[in-house]
């Protein structure tokens, strides 16, 4: 599994600032292309988490 991914999962929840949520967001893009399939559908999960947490900041829930 790659370590990022992992410590993105570990880390999601405490992630409560916009431009943390879009680094990370920007990060696991980058990283997606060379990820096998498996990690490719927990990095689709983590993206959809992160949009949820940045959709819910945006309208000033937590």
């Amino acid at each position: 599994m790659d370590p990022f991914l992992v410590d993105m999962a570990k880390r999601l929840e405490s992630l409560d600032d916009r431009k943390e949520i879009t680094e990370a967001m920007d990060q696991i893009e980058y990283l997606y292309e060379a990820l096998d399939p498996h990690q490719q559908d927990l990095a689709s999960e983590l993206m959809a988490r992160l949009q949820r947490r940045l959709r819910a900041l945006r309208s000033g829930q937590s």
